[in-house]
Order: C-alpha cells, then sequence, then structure tokens
C-alpha cells in the first residue's frame, strides 16, 4: 500500500511517497480502507517541527512517527476478531491524533479513539476535513469564549480551512465580522457571511481597524502590542497556533483585561471530540455550515500540495484521495 512519509523534519521537499506493508491489527482496533484524509497546515508545521517544542511530543532529533496526515474517512474492513463481510463493513471518520499517519490507504484505529461513523449525507471528502480547521474554529468560537448576537469579531487569515469554517460558525452566532485574507478571494469570504474584508496586502491595513470584540487570527501572525488598539477593554485574542510568545501572554492573562487564548484542539479527550462532532454534524445539517473542498490531489501529485501548503498560499480545504 501507498503512503506519505518524512524521514526527517523539513519542508515538503523530505516528503517521499513509499510503498509499506499493511498494519496488523490488534485488540480494540479496527483496520480502515481509507478514502480520503487530510492535507493541512497543521501536519506542515508539525513534519517542519515548528515550532521547535514540538519536538518534545513528536522526537526531539527526528519524527517518531514517519507517515503524514491527521485526519480520514474510510471504510472499515477488520476488526480485531477478524475480516468483516461486505455486508458487515461500515464508513467512519475522524483523527488518529498527534501520532499522525492517516496519508495511508489502510490504518489501524482504536475502537475508541476520535471516530465516529459516518452520516450518509456526509461525503467522504467532507468527513475527511471536518476534524481540521472545522472543529478547530467550532470549539474556539463555542467553548473558549461566550459570544453574544451583534458582538464583534476580526477572523485574520480568513480563507485558510479555520477562517472559512470561523466565518460560518460566527455568522450562525450573529457575530459582526471582518475577514482579512487576499484580496482574489474577497467575493468568497463575503458570500459566507464577512460584512468587512481587508486585504492583507494593503500598507498598515491593521492601522483602519478598532473596537473588536475577539480576535480569531488562524495564521497567528498579529502582533500583540496592536491588541491594545483594535481589541475593546475586555476583548479576547485567539490564535491555534502555538508559539513560546502566546503560551507566555495566555499565562499572564490575569494581569490583563484583554486575555491572549490557545488551545490544541487535537489534544482534547476524545469524547469530547465526539461530541464536538456531533454538533458539527447537527450544524451542517441545518444548513449553516458547508465544508468547502478547494483541491483534491492524488499520491501522485500529493506532494505538490504540500508545496502549497509550505508557501502559505492554501485556500479552503486539501485533500488526498485514495484509490
Amino acid at each position: 500500500m501507498q503512503a506519505l512519509y518524512f524521514p526527517k523534519y523539513g519542508n515538503y521537499e523530505v516528503l517521499k511517497v513509499n510503498n509499506i506493508e499493511m498494519p496488523m491489527v490488534e485488540d480494540g482496533e479496527y483496520l480502515v480502507k481509507v478514502n480520503s484524509s487530510s492535507l493541512t497546515t497543521a501536519e506542515s508545521m508539525m513534519r517542519r517541527a515548528n515550532p521547535l517544542l514540538v519536538r518534545f511530543v513528536l522526537g526531539l532529533f527526528k519524527p517518531k512517527h514517519n507517515i503524514s496526515g491527521a485526519c480520514f474517512s474510510g471504510t472499515v474492513i477488520q476488526d480485531d476478531q477478524n475480516k468483516l463481510k461486505p455486508n458487515q463493513q461500515f464508513p467512519i471518520f475522524g483523527e488518529v491524533g498527534e501520532n499522525l499517519g492517516a496519508n495511508a490507504d489502510y490504518i489501524k484505529v482504536k475502537k475508541n479513539g476520535a471516530i465516529m461513523r459516518k452520516p450518509d449525507d456526509l461525503s467522504f471528502e467532507e468527513a475527511a476535513c471536518i476534524c481540521d480547521g472545522t472543529i478547530t474554529s467550532y470549539y474556539f468560537l463555542s467553548n473558549l469564549i461566550n459570544t453574544k448576537a451583534g458582538e464583534s469579531i476580526l477572523i485574520n487569515g480568513a480563507t485558510g480551512s479555520l477562517g472559512l469554517a470561523a466565518i460560518q460558525i460566527a455568522k450562525s452566532k450573529g457575530l459582526k465580522i471582518t475577514a482579512i485574507c487576499s484580496e482574489k478571494n474577497f467575493e468568497l469570504v463575503k458570500s459566507l457571511g464577512a460584512g468587512r474584508v481587508f486585504s492583507y496586502k494593503t500598507k498598515n491595513y491593521l492601522d483602519k481597524l478598532s473596537g473588536f470584540d475577539y480576535i480569531f487570527d488562524c495564521v497567528g501572525k498579529i502582533p500583540y502590542k496592536i491588541l491594545p488598539k483594535i481589541l475593546n477593554n475586555d476583548g479576547h485574542y485567539m490564535s491555534p497556533v502555538i508559539s513560546r510568545k502566546i503560551i507566555t501572554r495566555q499565562l499572564l492573562n490575569g494581569f490583563h483585561r484583554q486575555k491572549v487564548k490557545f488551545a490544541a484542539v487535537g489534544m482534547l479527550p476524545k469524547d469530547q471530540i465526539k461530541d464536538l462532532l456531533v454538533e458539527l454534524i447537527q450544524l451542517k445539517k441545518s444548513g449553516s455550515m458547508i465544508i468547502p473542498i478547494n483541491r483534491t490531489f492524488s499520491f501522485e501529485n500529493v506532494i505538490e500540495a504540500h508545496k502549497i501548503i509550505d508557501s502559505g498560499h492554501k485556500t479552503g480545504n486539501f485533500i488526498l484521495k485514495h484509490k
């Protein structure tokens, strides 16, 4: 079977497509034939060991786990007892956690892991994306803060998987949305719910902004020194991009009226992740959420996907489609 492999830390050029042996199912596990798997900025950061402190989790000098991919969808074809007949097989989706490994044709997952049966009205492609940017944005906007309709939010990096999900979630909560992205994507973010849009290429664009109750910085690039100007006195700055600065600033929240918040959603307890997925699926069923798939890749061109991701110009969700 094929898998996307990285033998060492580095940019997209360290990636290789290798043929590896199919995993052997152990007690309490399923064997899954993968249909679609994620290609994300978070996976790129882990492959590059950015920031360096993630090496204490992933491996100090080289990665302990070499196959990329955090999220997947597919079909359970074997449990820990035996292979399943076609009429016994069933579709699931979920995430494999910080060990990665989803970018492989077959994977094994814990029966009690962060997995769920795939609803019929959720495509395999959508299911492979929902556990990445969509669930992260939902957790930040629904669990880290208590919003009220009419409050204002600034979403920076609005056209990545995080940003597009955040716009829709913020709209469902009745927030006034300002988005920052490239000018070519203005119409896209407006169509999803952004009221005002600014280009990050405009000189001194942050000087034009003020009075926000919340900032969701999907790319972690808004400097803290400008927060007193653009955030309200009791406002919240949030970012899913880990750094030494954000951890330090979060520890000092007790000394500031404006709060800084970070969370590693993939590290949440598995039952909490499942609860979030149930809520997200309901949001999608209500018509308040779409999961845009911007590009689909195969193993033949998957490294090109990571080249785009490393450049910082990924729009929407990228997926790897398995045969």
